[in-house]
C-alpha cells in the first residue's frame, strides 16, 4: 500500500498550490464558499497530477530501471506491478476528471487541458529540448487558469490576471531551466 502512496508521489502536490492564486488574487479569502472551491480544484489537480506521474513512471519503467536513483521508484523496482500501476492511473485521472466536472464545465475543460498536454508530453514531447521546459511552465499555467476558472462560476466577474498568467510562466520557466 505504502508502494502505491508513493507513486502518486504526494510530496510533488505542493506544485498544485498554484491552484489557490485565483482565490487569492480574487480577493476572497475571506469567504468560505470561494475558498472551498478552490480547495476542492486543488485536490482534483493532486489526483490529476499524480495520475500522470504514475504513467510517466509506467510509460519510462525500463530507463528507471538503469537510473542510479529513479530505480528505487516503485514501478522501476517491481514493488508496484504494471497492472496496479495502470489502475491507480486511471482511477486518479478518472477521479480528477470527475472532480473537475463536478466543479463545472470550465475547471473541467482546464483540467482536461492539463491531462492533454501532460499525455504528449509523457508519450513525446519531454524528449524535445526547451519544448520540454515550455510544457512544463504551461502546466502550471493551466493550474493557475483552473484556479481562476472555479471560481467563475459563483462570480462571473471574476477575472484572469494577465500577471498571475505571465508570472507563473515565467517562474516555471527559470525553475525549469534551472533544473536542466
Amino acid at each position: 500500500m505504502m508502494s502505491l502512496v508513493a507513486l502518486a508521489r504526494p510530496k510533488q502536490w505542493i506544485k498544485n498550490i498554484v491552484v489557490l492564486a485565483g482565490v487569492i488574487f480574487a480577493g476572497r479569502l475571506s469567504e468560505s464558499e470561494f475558498v472551498l472551491r478552490a480547495v476542492l480544484a486543488f485536490v482534483a489537480f493532486c489526483a490529476l497530477s499524480s495520475g500522470i506521474y504514475v504513467l510517466n513512471d509506467l510509460i519510462d519503467a525500463k530507463a528507471d530501471r538503469l537510473h542510479p536513483e529513479k530505480r528505487q521508484r516503485p514501478i522501476a523496482s517491481g514493488k508496484v506491478g504494471r497492472a496496479a500501476a495502470a489502475g491507480l492511473c486511471v482511477g486518479l485521472v478518472g477521479v480528477g476528471l470527475a472532480g473537475a466536472w463536478a466543479l463545472g464545465p470550465r475547471f473541467a475543460a482546464t483540467g482536461l487541458a492539463y491531462v492533454l498536454l501532460n499525455l504528449l508530453y509523457t508519450s513525446w514531447l519531454k524528449r524535445q529540448v526547451i519544448v520540454d521546459v515550455m510544457c512544463i511552465a504551461v502546466g502550471f499555467m493551466l493550474r493557475a487558469i483552473g484556479g481562476v476558472e472555479v471560481l467563475r462560476d459563483l462570480d462571473p466577474t471574476v477575472a484572469l490576471s494577465e500577471w498571475l498568467l505571465l508570472c507563473t510562466f515565467f517562474l516555471a520557466l527559470v525553475m525549469g531551466f534551472g533544473k536542466r
